[in-house]
């Protein structure tokens, strides 16, 4: 029984999913690009920022636009969220291009924006998105019943 105390009962197996938490892991595989670029590696450049990339483009799909009619309010705050995230990744092609390049100076550079963003403005903006965000339970399930929907009538009309 000490040892279930110790590590968990398994009555609550997973950590709740939240912006910050899943910003963090983010950033903490786009750190690599901290030591990748004094080292003039390249390819873990390219990998990293493309990989870092896409998680950020996935994580912006968690702040639904203004079209989604399933969520009410924060438009704003999930416009700037999704903007800034965008930001992100921008920065993340400009890192692999300069270095593609050889330019690891530019690459340098551009990785101390990217690394001042993701430690000012873009937690904050998440932070104040994410009540409107597929992070909120509600929110989530609701927009995945309208999509459900959308599929089902779509098959629907296809037989």
């Amino acid at each position: 029984m000490a040892y279930l105390t110790a590590i968990g009962d398994g009555q609550q197996p997973y950590e709740r999913d939240g912006v910050i938490p899943r910003l963090k892991e983010i950033m903490d595989f786009a750190s690599v690009l901290g030591a990748a670029i004094p080292a003039r590696d390249t390819e873990i450049i390219d990998l990293v920022a493309n990989t870092v990339g896409g998680e950020l483009r996935e994580l912006t799909e968690n702040f639904p636009t203004r079209k989604d009619t399933n969520v009410s309010g924060g438009s704003e705050e999930r416009n700037l969220a999704r903007a800034l995230l965008k930001d992100l990744v921008l920065c993340l092609r400009r890192i692999d291009l300069a270095a593609t390049a050889g330019r690891l100076d530019d690459a340098a550079t551009e990785y101390a924006n990217f690394r001042k963003l993701t430690i000012s403005s873009v937690p904050v903006a998440l932070q104040n998105a994410e009540p409107w965000s597929l992070f909120n339970p509600a929110i989530h399930d609701a927009h995945f019943a309208a999509l459900r929907q959308m599929t089902e009538a779509a098959n629907s009309a296809g037989h």
